[in-house]
């Protein structure tokens, strides 16, 4: 009975697909961790010039020093349906 089992892909696939899932998911993290790393693009308040941020950095902006700092729109489209 193990060779039936093993041929008809039993808990050998289940194990394979996990293991394809659990990969994905590690260059997912590695992605983002990648990307926090170069920081994130902030646009600033005043005088709307682009301003990267890593974690931990202070909230303001390298040229006029203005605190409020906008997060730019995705390019990606993005469509929702209203009822």
């Amino acid at each position: 009975w193990l060779s039936n089992r093993w041929l008809s892909g039993g808990s050998c696939a289940r194990s394979m697909d996990r293991d394809q899932a659990e990969e994905r998911q590690r260059e997912a993290r590695a992605q983002i961790a990648a990307r926090l790393a170069q920081g994130i693009e902030y646009e600033c308040g005043d005088c709307a010039r682009t301003v990267r941020l890593r974690p931990g950095d202070q909230v303001i902006c390298h040229e006029c020093g203005y605190r409020i700092l906008y997060k730019p729109r995705t390019k990606r489209p993005q469509q929702y349906e209203a009822r």
